[in-house]
């Protein structure tokens, strides 16, 4: 054998190079391998483990010796689990709190694993899929394995699960390489090998800790997803409004509904003529501002967008089922009515809602805008409001309006102030500059409430 061969055969840095960069893996003092300082639990995780075998060290023996060097260790050749394949989740869900309890009565006998199955290669055998690992280290596993089938067998039985139930040799990638796993020889030269690869790396099995609750959850959440995603009728067993409680709507069908186009908005039957047009347009524009859609916000989460609380208390003096909705496709503020919560400082859409007024402030301030309002909520009912309900609106208003002037005045100060500390300072200040702070004598408004 030539020098280069003799090399490439030796060389057990070449296949992990790339992980070593990434410091996946790092090389310590004693020129041995061991996992880089920066492992983090896996947050896309599609199983859900109850309880895992001490000394079980599935990173090294699969994602190193298996995908680095090609090789089958003598451990995965020792290797018996039980396998159930599901295609509902609501199976799922229930073998999940079986193996959970199942590891409680005896956490040296039962642990195991259950979740989506997503590779490409084992999704053909069902969607979802639940193990049960035989003790490794016992001395007949392979006995142990055959008695721990039956009893799952029956506790699945029970749960009125009847799907096939199988124990299986080593992991399923090892059969997709390497073919039946009853075929599999361990030749002299892989005993070797390996024992080099033992010596070479210093990875311990990972430590026996349980799985986050908060993980849990999120697992739980994708395999429902997951089993809309894939058409499991069992779906809706877990969602309220089944499909619309994924956030899917029906599309609409032109061709079906005989639906036309006018004005931006779908209408069924023919296009108007050229007189009613204009009317058409009008009436749909009011119509489509009376849909609660996605692009509207009750509580906005921009901070730049957040509706003034006095601005709210002015409109709940009048009614306090009123509330105010941002619209950021269009960037307006909108004043909405939610019956039934007058109560709710945080109002939640719900299908009673309906559009009130949408608010116009770029060129008036809150004393034009607390008139628009007032007219617009008292069209055709001028004796709508209380006497006592329109004194509270109007001392809102007049909050505001103060709140307002002393805002403005406030950072005019504010401005003064910095540009004389940066003088005092020695920085420049643009110069000329002008101050006019025109400070309101009276900002209340005079009323006048008699008989």
């Amino acid at each position: 054998m030539a020098l280069y061969e003799v090399i490439k055969k030796h060389d057990l840095l070449d296949p992990i190079i790339k992980d070593l960069m990434k410091m996946v893996l790092v090389l310590n003092k004693e020129e041995k391998v061991e996992r880089g300082p920066f492992v983090m639990p896996s947050f896309e995780n599609p199983w859900i483990y109850s309880g895992t075998e001490s000394g079980r060290n599935c990173y090294l023996w699969r994602d190193i010796y298996l995908y680095k060097y090609g090789m089958i260790s003598r451990n995965c050749l020792n290797c018996w689990k039980i396998v159930v394949r599901l295609n509902h989740v609501t199976e799922l869900i229930k073998i999940n709190k079986l193996q959970s309890d199942m590891h409680e009565e005896n956490p040296s006998r039962y642990n195991g694993k259950c979740g989506m199955e997503t590779r490409p290669w084992c999704t053909h055998k069902g969607r979802y899929a639940a193990f049960w690992y035989v003790p490794m280290y016992d001395k007949e596993p392979l006995t142990l394995g055959r008695q721990i089938v039956k009893e799952v067998d029956e506790r699945l039985k029970d749960l009125g699960i009847t799907e096939r139930v199988i124990l299986k040799r080593g992991c399923t990638e090892l059969e997709e390489r390497y073919g039946p796993s009853d075929k599999w020889v361990y030749l002299k030269e892989q005993h070797s090998f390996e024992n080099e690869l033992d010596e070479f790396f210093a990875i311990e099995p990972d430590p026996q800790v349980k799985q986050a609750k908060i993980i849990k959850t999120h697992i739980l959440g994708e395999w429902l997803e997951y089993a809309f995603k894939t058409g499991d009728p069992t779906a809706k067993d877990f969602v309220d409004k089944f499909p619309g409680g994924f956030g899917i709507r029906s599309t609409v069908d032109y061709y079906k509904d005989n639906l036309v186009f006018v004005s931006g908005i779908p209408r069924k039957g023919r296009l108007p003529n050229v007189k009613s047009e204009r009317k058409s347009e009008q009436k749909n524009r009011r119509q489509s501002s009376q849909v609660f859609s996605d692009y509207r916000r009750i509580n906005v989460p921009d901070a730049t967008m957040v509706a003034s609380v006095g601005f709210k208390r002015q409109l709940w003096a009048l009614d306090p089922e009123l509330d105010v909705v941002w619209d950021y496709i269009s960037k307006r503020w909108e004043i909405w009515r939610f019956p039934g919560q007058e109560k709710k400082k945080q109002k939640r859409w719900n299908e009673k809602a309906h559009h009130i007024m949408t608010v116009k402030t770029k060129k008036g301030g809150f004393r034009a805008l607390g008139a628009d309002i007032l007219l617009k909520l008292q069209a055709g009912d001028t004796h709508k409001y209380t006497l006592n309900q329109l004194v509270n609106y109007f001392d809102q208003l007049d909050k505001n309006v103060v709140r307002a002037n002393e805002h403005r005045v406030r950072n005019a100060v504010e401005g003064l102030n910095r540009d004389m500390l940066s003088y005092a300072h020695g920085y420049k200040v643009q110069v000329p500059k002008a101050y006019i702070i025109d400070v309101p004598k009276e900002t209340r408004v005079k009323r006048l409430l008699g008989g």
